[in-house]
């Protein structure tokens, strides 16, 4: 399985890592700090060739060799410019029935699940309509 992490590859300290055990995970991220810090918690992963962190956005998408399982936008659709245009620019990068998915996990003072849920929906609308076959939106389970 390859899947594509897309900004936010330092949310969780070692996570490439730990679910990079059957697979290959690419994480991108448009911040050189944030790179850092995802490299030195991901160091096990690097070294055994199952991560590979690279600087880049949905703007400004890094070339990979091959298509991806799965990719995974966190924290992110809410400033993008364009949702409908960057989730099809990640949809080329899929492999045929290849699947995206998009999640706000907001952080500090006063998070809560409700706040999630919220930016989720507002992420959403962005987007358009959920089954708009622009985006190709089915609904969440």
């Amino acid at each position: 399985m390859r899947a594509l992490r897309e900004d936010g590859v330092h949310a969780s300290p070692g996570e490439l890592s730990r679910i990079a055990h059957a697979g290959h995970v690419c994480g991108i991220d448009h911040s050189e700090q944030m790179l850092r810090q995802a490299r030195r918690r991901n160091a096990d992963g690097i070294a055994r060739g199952v991560v590979d962190l690279r600087l880049g956005s949905v703007d400004a998408l890094p070339v990979f060799d091959a298509p991806f399982d799965k990719i995974l936008a966190v924290n992110t659709v809410l400033f993008w410019d364009q949702p409908d245009a960057r989730l099809e620019r990640l949809r080329r990068l899929l492999r045929p029935a290849g699947l995206i998915a998009v999640a706000h996990q907001p952080r500090g003072p006063g998070a809560s699940d409700e706040m999630a849920a919220a930016n989720g929906r507002r992420s959403l609308r962005r987007c358009s309509e959920p089954d708009s076959p622009r985006c190709g939106w089915r609904p969440c389970r």
